[in-house]
């Protein structure tokens, strides 16, 4: 009922190839590179097969530490809880196929991270999230495909398909300085879910984690000069104080049969949020009922982020699918 792979200070390791089934707690749990100089692990979890994980326990699939670790062209589903937690910083998560997740808890993201102003970069990309569906009233539809919480500042998604997701493809609970851009939403409930959560943590210290609020992040940062030439925006929160919402960019997103959701006036004040293009209905996609969500061509005309989009001209479905077609034949 423990971890299956925990890992612990390791770099340069590649964990591929396997197949998780029937796991009390989480299949991974991996910590490398160093936080403190940004020096990445170069760790990677690759063409795994990840199924039905937390079955006794509050616990993520998969979790990754420390800073620079990818996780790619994995398939990850039956998971009750929440799926992947990136803690710390420049992780890359890319080319997976999750789904079946998030049925067993709400306040939760299929991808998780919360309460970490400072450490940033993490990278969200070309990957499919589908079909999610709670047993439990949610509370304020907090039950979102990502979802950066608390403070949780500088992470990016681009390029994502998000399909039937019950609550929202992105949830802010007081995010700054994160990117979504070019990610096309299918059949949810909400495209967005952008709440002002930060004013209220502005005062409030987490004795579990010391980069939690703004007043213990700028205390605690190991290198101010190499975080802030980094981080876009890192210098003006800590040092001047700027609205903990500013540097968000919500753009070119696209969305078939859902609702827009919610969008608090904070941002729009403080971030960017502009043409997000947002349909009832219509025939945009090369074989929605093969869940294949690509943008077809034929459409291009209707759609307007078409060539930034996935689309049947730039991307091969088969890249997220790479690990069946290399495992079975």
């Amino acid at each position: 009922n423990g971890i299956v792979i925990p890992l612990s200070d390791i770099d340069t390791r590649l964990i591929g190839h396997h197949n998780f089934y029937n796991i009390g707690m989480g299949a991974i749990d991996i910590t490398g590179g160093n936080v403190d100089t940004l020096t990445k692990s170069n760790n990677k979890i690759e063409n795994c097969f990840i199924n039905k994980t937390a079955q006794k326990s509050f616990w993520e699939a998969v979790s990754v530490r420390g800073c620079g670790t990818t996780i790619k062209n994995n398939n990850i589903s039956n998971t009750p809880m929440q799926v992947i937690r990136p803690w710390g910083s420049l992780h890359t998560i890319e080319y997976n196929e999750i789904y079946d997740a998030l049925h067993e808890n709400d306040d939760c993201g299929i991808i998780y991270w919360g309460g970490n102003s400072v450490l940033r970069g993490t990278m969200v990309q070309y990957n499919y999230m589908h079909d999610t569906e709670a047993q439990y009233e949610l509370a304020d539809n907090k039950h979102s495909a990502l979802y950066w919480d608390d403070l949780q500042s500088g992470m990016s998604a681009q390029k994502n398909i998000f399909a039937n997701i019950d609550g929202s493809s992105l949830f802010l609970n007081g995010a700054g300085a994160t990117t979504h851009k070019y990610n096309t939403t299918v059949n949810s409930d909400k495209v967005f879910n952008l709440q002002n959560h930060a004013q209220r943590l502005l005062s409030t210290v987490s004795q579990a984690d010391a980069f939690t609020t703004i007043q213990t992040a700028k205390n605690e940062l190991p290198d101010k000069e190499l975080y802030y030439s980094t981080f876009t925006g890192l210098e003006e929160l800590l040092e001047n104080g700027k609205n903990p919402l500013y540097y968000n960019e919500i753009t070119n997103n696209f969305s078939v049969g859902t609702d827009k959701g919610t969008v608090e006036s904070e941002y729009t004040t403080y971030s960017t949020v502009k043409d997000n293009q947002v349909v009832s209905s219509g025939d945009y996609f090369v074989n929605a009922a093969a869940q294949d969500y690509r943008i077809k061509s034929s459409a291009a005309s209707s759609v307007n982020d078409y060539s930034s989009l996935l689309n049947e001209d730039n991307f091969d479905i088969k890249n997220i699918f790479n690990y069946i077609i290399f495992f079975y034949f």
